[in-house]
């Protein structure tokens, strides 16, 4: 059975279209997605059967950051992209399917909550039922079901600790320079 399926699969692989995605200074592994493979580097996963728009982020670039492959039913919804992301508006809920592949360091950040997720190596495979979905290319593993306001939640508060940390530091001396005022004063 299996060998019936991968020469079923071989020439459908052989014929995708090839993306180079960087995975390291001066390093890029071979990327491509058929109907119901995604192929890294000649290890093939299995993404859900489905007719995929595949988009190569950065678009004009001959390396990419990412490769995303968009399942939507295309004539109830309409696709935008953008150099680092894309949009899909339908014009009711409708099922979608985005599977992934990033560089080290890079990740999906989708605003809204899939239904389902999986990962397979490298490749992740998320699912929504949605009527609006906007996701970006961002650095850091942000992933896709956190919020899009974390990111800002998490500079507050860096910022916040930084601001007691001076505060705490700015005490610690006045205190410093009061015992030596006191110290100078009694002799």
């Amino acid at each position: 059975m299996r060998a019936m399926l991968l020469a079923l699969l071989l020439p459908a692989l052989v014929f995708a279209v090839q993306y180079q995605l960087l995975v390291g200074p001066n390093t890029t592994i071979p990327i491509s997605l058929n109907g119901s493979a995604f192929v890294v580097n000649g290890t093939a996963y299995h993404v859900p059967n489905a007719a995929y728009n595949v988009l190569p982020y950065p678009a004009s670039s001959k390396y990419y950051l990412a490769v995303v492959g968009v399942s939507y039913p295309t004539s109830a919804c309409s696709l935008t992209t953008e150099p680092y992301g894309f949009s899909i508006s339908c014009t009711t809920n409708e099922p979608m399917i985005v599977a992934y592949v990033a560089s080290p360091g890079y990740s999906l950040n989708c605003y809204q909550q899939p239904q389902s997720r999986q990962s397979q190596g490298l490749v992740e495979i998320l699912q929504f039922n949605s009527l609006r979905l906007d996701c970006e290319l961002v650095r850091g593993a942000v992933g896709a079901t956190l919020n899009p306001y974390v990111g800002t939640i998490a500079a507050a508060l860096s910022a916040l600790t930084a601001a007691l940390a001076i505060a705490i530091a700015g005490l610690f001396l006045v205190g410093v320079l009061k015992q030596t005022r006191g110290a100078e004063s009694s002799r």
